[in-house]
């Protein structure tokens, strides 16, 4: 009976071993599952406190695309102290041909009542709607290429 009592004893050791070791197994899984979790809550944190940082570094309105403008006027006045070529972006090429100073500046028009290359502006809708059937935009850069003035004629 001792050997049998053995035998037993044995099964008995087996069976408890392999509890012991399915119960670290599971403890691991959840170790692991909780460790998981713990990485993406930060890891969410750390975009949540990003964003607000990457929207405060775009604090004036640069050149391009950023929302309608009111009056012609708006239009004119963002663009002085901007680039050009920038602006070219934005209204399309000047439809009427600049004119080149002996300095360096240059004069640039678009004519909004005549069919134009369009631009940013144009394919977004952005710029003011206008009732007259005169409307000139007129811009002056200096030689380095940067917007210095600018009028309208008519846009009323």
């Amino acid at each position: 009976m001792v050997g049998g009592h053995g035998r037993s004893d044995r099964f008995r050791r087996a069976g408890l071993v392999a509890l012991l070791r399915q119960s670290q197994g599971q403890e691991k899984q959840k170790a692991l599952a909780s460790g998981c979790s713990v990485m993406r809550s930060l890891s969410l944190l750390a975009i949540l406190l990003w964003l607000p940082l990457v929207s405060a570094c775009k604090t004036s309105s640069d050149p391009g695309v950023a929302g309608i403008y009111q009056t012609w006027d708006d239009v004119i006045s963002r663009w002085i102290g901007k680039h050009k070529e920038d602006l070219y972006l934005e209204l399309g090429p000047p439809n009427l041909h600049p004119k080149d100073a002996e300095d360096g500046t240059v004069e640039m028009a678009w004519d909004m009542t005549i069919d134009r290359m369009p631009g940013q502006a144009d394919e977004y809708n952005t710029l003011p709607l206008y009732g007259g059937v005169d409307c000139r935009l007129i811009f002056f850069a200096d030689k380095d290429g940067i917007v210095t003035s600018g009028r309208r004629d008519g846009c009323d």
